[in-house]
């Protein structure tokens, strides 16, 4: 009786000590920002956040009129933050809406880890957090915008930086 009243203690000791031992999850800010240029046909992002080397971020280009996607890539995050992408633009007289999303859904396993499964670590307060539905489950994301002009006469081109709304039409002049 003695040994298996030990048994138990020291079982229950152990177990204490390995629940201690596992590391909280805390909620995570997401930063997830660019600087978009186009130079004629192209258009060029270039990318800064404060996310894990190997974290996917999704790039996703449509038609402003009539919302048709003509672009779908993904890119990864460098051990600085940094991400870059580049595409030439379908047509030079429609405007685009460029979306730029870190999705938790897309993301390897030591992303997750830090963000959680479907995005739950995501702190409520980082620019440009979103809940969406995938095949039925709740995630939360991260997803920044910008509006790609279409080249007018005398247009050269644009720069301007990701927002978490899409920008509103350029003034006609």
């Amino acid at each position: 009786m003695k040994d298996i009243r030990m048994t138990v203690v020291l079982t229950l000791l152990l177990l204490l000590v390995l629940v201690g031992c596992a590391k909280p999850k805390v909620e995570q800010t997401v930063k997830l920002g660019g600087a978009v240029k186009t130079i004629g046909d192209l258009v060029v992002l270039s990318g800064n956040s404060n996310l894990p080397k190997g974290a996917v971020v999704q790039i996703v280009m449509k038609e402003i009129e009539g919302g048709k996607q003509v672009l779908e890539e993904k890119v990864n995050v460098g051990e600085d933050g940094s991400y870059s992408w580049s595409a030439k633009r379908p047509e030079r007289a429609k405007e685009y809406e460029l979306n730029v999303m870190f999705l938790p859904e897309l993301q390897p396993k030591h992303v997750k880890e830090k963000y959680g499964e479907k995005g739950e670590l995501i702190k409520k307060d980082s620019s440009g957090r979103v809940e969406y539905q995938t095949d039925g489950q709740t995630y939360v994301g991260i997803k920044m915008y910008d509006r790609i002009l279409k080249i007018g006469d005398g247009m050269g081109g644009q720069q301007s930086m990701l927002a978490e709304t899409l920008p509103p039409p350029a003034p006609s002049y």
